[in-house]
């Protein structure tokens, strides 16, 4: 990960409107994120799924590493994918086994735990593409294995918070509005202001982008069509932060025996 000078400086000379949402978030993310209790609690969701003989775990948007770094010290073998050439970068640089791709790339058959957590299921559109990815990651699990991931819940109406982290002699304020599009859909705008405590200097970029938000039914439904079984879904508790429980759930599934 950069340094915050590094970031600091990225952020000063930048073109906010040619920042993709996730090369805008990955420099931070361990600031604004990491700090808030999430990848622990992913950790713990993702051990508590993993069949008891589980020895190797694929993360699909494996982001910035943090958990896939995790992972690798619980299982055997730990695998991470993600599209974005920027967050494969920056997780490479944290853990091992780390490709550019998608659950298409994997082998039938090849994995023991899929795991899918911080909204990646909404980022894959149109619906179609979702339901594609579900299958491939059915495919990917061997008979017995297991699925986990996390969504956003539908919205009725907008909802925003603000975070504030301070790190290095930096004070980082991160807001975001999420707004209902139809559809199931709603956008995410997010803006993060830097500023330097010891001269008050501040910068700011910002960066939006649309997400697919789901009922519990619903994506079961997606889940049981292709082919799973003993799905279940919960409240995501594991984020700090007032709200926090209403945002998300948690699914998890089996690919049945053969």
């Amino acid at each position: 990960m950069q340094t915050l000078d590094a970031v600091f400086e990225a952020l000063a000379d930048g073109d906010a409107t040619t920042h993709d949402i996730y090369t805008t978030l990955a420099p931070l993310y361990r600031t604004m994120y990491v700090a808030r209790n999430r990848i622990e609690g992913q950790l713990t969701a993702a051990e508590a799924a993993a069949p008891s003989d589980a020895t190797t775990v694929l993360e699909l948007g494996c982001g910035t590493g943090h958990l896939l770094a995790r992972l690798s010290s619980s299982f055997e073998t730990a695998v991470g994918a993600d599209p974005s050439p920027e967050m494969a970068r920056i997780a490479s640089e944290r853990a091992a086994n780390v490709c550019r791709a998608d659950a298409r790339a994997f082998a039938t058959g090849s994995v023991d735990l899929a795991v899918l957590l911080g909204a990646v299921l909404g980022h894959v559109r149109p619906d179609s593409a979702g339901r594609d990815a579900v299958s491939a990651v059915g495919r990917s699990l061997r008979p017995g294995g297991r699925a986990v991931c996390s969504v956003h819940r539908c919205l009725e109406s907008p909802r925003s918070r603000e975070l504030t982290r301070r790190v290095g002699g930096y004070e980082i304020t991160q807001r975001d509005v999420q707004r209902p599009t139809g559809e199931n859909t709603f956008e995410w705008a997010v803006t993060f202001e830097m500023a330097a405590e010891a001269t008050g200097e501040t910068r700011t970029v910002s960066t939006t982008t649309t997400l697919r938000a789901f009922t519990p039914a619903e994506l079961t439904g997606w889940f049981e069509a292709a082919g799973f079984v003993d799905v279940s879904t919960t409240p995501r508790t594991y984020v700090d932060g007032p709200g926090e429980t209403d945002r998300a759930f948690l699914l998890t599934a089996r690919w049945p025996r053969a």
